[in-house]
């Protein structure tokens, strides 16, 4: 039954899963996307000279629209001006200003502004197609309250606007605000922006993409954090209802990442970059379907003959590490709509709808669904039931005894109750409860749900791992024959705990400085009562080491009863695995399947095996005239163990 079921699972995969592509050039992603639009930043006025004068052509020709997202003058070199002024331009009609501070400063009559002089740029929405009366822009209006900057009173302008465009079944919602110098974000801005978006997610679809836009370094975040002119409630609210939250004035292209893992597939925050300086570029993003879904890359251009295709880290990227950066931030990324992002994305191995005669490819030969079948298998399937109890696909090796599956409501519980070392039978009988935490142990840790992010869990039938948004602790599994490594990455500085709990009848034996034996009875009963309970033994012999497998120090092991803390100091390793073996047969048999499997295996090299094993297995399928033809490896009486260990049944 489980191979029809996996079966089932995987035919249905490989006919429906998107066919990867190569992309190879922005020519060929242009081809590939639904339509795409740019944002642009920190031109500060030119636009004849620089990688401004090189990109505008570019824009014009391959994008629906245009964001201009703040400082696009400085009243110094402002021919930007004669751009969108020009009534035969593309800009003219297509360009959405947002605001910035250096915008204050372009002139008026000849007189140059000043940066603190709040809301001075409203004239630039002048300079483009009559956008206030446009039937898809929408103002904020401006209120008899003045604006106070930098000690200034300032009156309130046309500065905030809603818009949305409209291509094909896509609809994209640009909520944009001005902040001024020295991050002055007006209250009356963020209630605009914040309303719109709760106006907006009451009708939200998969092809609706919301866009917030302001030109400050970090301004989402901040608001909260800083400038209190949004609660934490309210920053959660926006995080999830969002697809794309565009910041600038920092200058460097990249992913911000200081609010990820608040909420289940929340925005794609990103700084713009800046447009006419020594990192010069514009912003592109393509949408594409099935599934709705839209990249985002630094484009650069050359020349006006030639844009490049961002490929890995943008070249010119610095990262800051108070911040605690990293070069994957500055990679293209792609954002499922109300869906996860991905970051890095592989142009090679690019996701592509597929054509209208898409047929499978499982066929007679043996390796034609590839190298790794094992990829296009989700253990998630059916983790939601609509009747009865939902499905709990483990993580294990074909027809091999060691089993694992997070015990949890279903997939939509955002919380995990433990992580058992063993699965003996469907939904029931877990054996050895294993859960995380950081500090001094307390009686609560014993009890206490993990909270988990459902992004950023990587589900393989080889490889199972979550993060647990509340410890920032990341956890993974792969299960061996008879053995399993669970792997930790825990933050620094902190004391760490891996708890282990069982029945009452569980017993520990420390088996080294860095070893434990445990011994747990199962006793399982009957509804019948004519039959006697049975109880049966499992034995299990445990290590504790650093990533490479060497010992942990600073640890201590203590055993209270059926609880066993394993504590692992403040300068302990950061990374940590637990290496185990599980025997029904005794506790030396234990110890003979962990050297025979683990002795020399480290986390990494124990997946590969557990990944080359299910690619064996799902190559064996065929497909004859519609006719499934199955051989799915050796018989269920088939021996497991070293010496004669058995499945319990």
């Amino acid at each position: 039954m489980k191979k029809l079921f996996l079966l089932i699972i995987v035919c249905v995969l490989l006919v429906c899963n998107l066919p990867a592509a190569v992309i190879s050039t922005i020519e060929e992603l242009d081809e590939a996307a639904v339509f795409s639009f740019s944002i642009l930043s920190d031109n500060q006025g030119n636009s004849e000279s620089g990688p401004i004068s090189k990109a505008i052509p570019w824009i014009r020709s391959h994008d629906k629209f245009c964001i201009g997202n703040g400082d696009l003058f400085n009243g110094n070199n402002d021919t930007f001006q004669n751009i969108l002024s020009d009534t035969k331009d593309w800009f003219h009609y297509n360009f959405y200003p947002v605001i910035g501070d250096h915008c204050n400063e372009i002139r008026i009559n000849g007189v140059r502004g000043h940066e603190k002089d709040w809301g001075r740029s409203h004239v630039i929405f002048d300079m483009v197609d009559d956008i206030y009366n446009r039937p898809n822009v929408e103002f904020r209006i401006p209120s008899n309250r003045k604006v106070l900057s930098r000690g200034e009173q300032y009156d309130d302008r046309y500065v905030d606007f809603y818009a949305k465009e409209t291509h094909g079944k896509f609809t994209v919602h640009i909520v944009a605000v001005h902040i001024g110098d020295k991050s002055v974000f007006a209250k009356r801005s963020a209630d605009f922006m914040y309303n719109k978006v709760k106006e907006l997610s009451t009708s939200k679809t998969d092809h609706d993409i919301i866009v917030l836009v302001a030109h400050d370094e970090r301004w989402f975040s901040r608001a909260w954090q800083e400038w209190g002119v949004w609660n934490e409630s309210e920053i959660d609210f926006m995080l999830g209802n969002t697809d794309m939250i565009v910041c600038a004035s920092d200058h460097r292209f990249r992913r911000v990442h200081e609010l990820d893992g608040r909420v289940p597939n929340q925005a794609l925050i990103v700084d713009s970059g800046q447009c006419n300086a020594t990192r010069g570029g514009y912003l592109e993003i393509h949408v594409f379907d099935n599934p709705p879904r839209f990249t985002t890359q630094y484009t650069e251009c050359a020349d006006e003959t030639s844009r490049t295709l961002q490929a890995g880290a943008y070249k010119k990227y610095h990262i800051l590490p108070v911040r605690n950066e990293t070069v994957e931030q500055f990679h293209p990324m792609m954002k499922e709509i109300n869906g996860p992002i991905t970051q890095p994305l592989d142009w090679n191995n690019f996701p592509l709808e597929p054509p209208a005669d898409c047929v499978p490819f499982i066929s007679q030969s043996a390796g034609a669904a590839g190298s790794d079948p094992a990829s296009y298998v989700d253990p998630r399937i059916g983790n939601i039931s609509q009747l009865l109890v939902p499905t709990f696909p483990t993580y294990h090796q074909p027809n091999q005894m060691i089993r694992m599956h997070p015990i949890r409501k279903d997939y939509t519980f955002d919380q995990i109750e433990y992580l058992p070392l063993q699965v003996m039978s469907h939904r029931i009988a877990h054996i050895l409860k294993m859960r995380v935490s950081l500090g001094a142990v307390t009686s609560d840790n014993w009890k206490r749900r993990m909270a988990y992010d459902h992004d950023l869990e990587v589900a393989h039938p080889w490889l199972f791992e979550t993060y647990l948004i509340e410890d920032d602790i990341t956890i993974g599994f792969t299960p061996g024959k008879k053995t399993a490594i669970y792997r930790y990455n825990f933050p620094a500085d902190v004391q760490k705990n891996i708890l282990i709990e069982g029945t009452r009848k569980m017993t520990c034996k420390l088996a080294g400085p860095n070893a434990v034996n445990i011994t747990e009875r199962i006793t399982h009963g009957s509804k019948n009562p004519d039959l006697k309970p049975v109880t049966m033994s499992v034995w299990c012999y445990a290590e504790v080491t650093d990533g490479q497998g060497k010992p942990a120090g600073g640890m201590k092991i203590k055993n209270n009863k059926n609880r066993l803390s394993i504590e692992l100091g403040k300068k302990a390793p950061e990374t940590v695995l637990l290496k185990y073996a599980i025997s029904y047969v005794s506790q030396q048999q234990a110890k003979k399947n962990f050297d025979a499997e683990l002795r020399n295996q480290n986390f990494d090299e124990l997946a590969a095996t557990a990944k080359e094993a299910w690619d064996v297995e799902l190559n064996k399928i065929r497909v004859k005239g519609g006719t499934l033809t199955l051989e799915l490896g050796p018989k269920p009486n088939k021996k497991w163990g070293v010496q004669g260990d058995y499945p319990f049944k």
